[in-house]
């Protein structure tokens, strides 16, 4: 009697079930994953202990507490459009295209009405914007 011969079988791993546990998991730690976002946050910032000065400064904006705002010593009206014109015929007094601004800032003046001053200057073209501090030992 002759029996029929068989070829040997090549072993087959299936990915597919290993496939769809991976997924599943995937999918599950991106469903249960949360994003806060933290907006109360208490942020106290540290003083400035840098010995970095600016050689010379060609605009400076100065802010008080108040909210009174000038550049190059000249009082800014308080809108957007009087700042960014201000700071336009500060920058057209410069010679060159670098232009610096300082800004000399009270440290009780908001964080936005600094943001606002920096990104007008940005958009005005200034190539330099330096916030200045003080020292460690100076501050009260």
């Amino acid at each position: 009697m002759r029996l029929p011969t068989r070829e040997a079988d090549t072993p087959d791993i299936n990915l597919t079930p290993l496939i769809d546990v991976v997924f599943l998991m995937l999918v599950f730690f991106v469903v249960s994953t949360t994003f806060t976002e933290d907006r109360a946050l208490e942020v106290t910032l540290p003083a400035a202990d840098s010995t970095a000065e600016i050689e010379r400064p060609r605009v400076v904006a100065s802010m008080t507490a108040d909210g009174r705002i000038r550049i190059n010593g000249v009082a800014v009206p308080k809108t957007q459009e009087g700042l960014g014109r201000a700071l336009e015929d500060a920058l057209a007094g410069q010679p060159g295209g670098d232009a610096v601004l300082l800004i000399r800032a009270d440290r009780r003046v908001p964080h936005g009405e600094v943001t606002r001053v920096m990104s007008e200057a940005g958009r005005l073209g200034f190539s330099t914007v330096s916030i200045a501090t003080t020292r460690e030992s100076n501050i009260q």
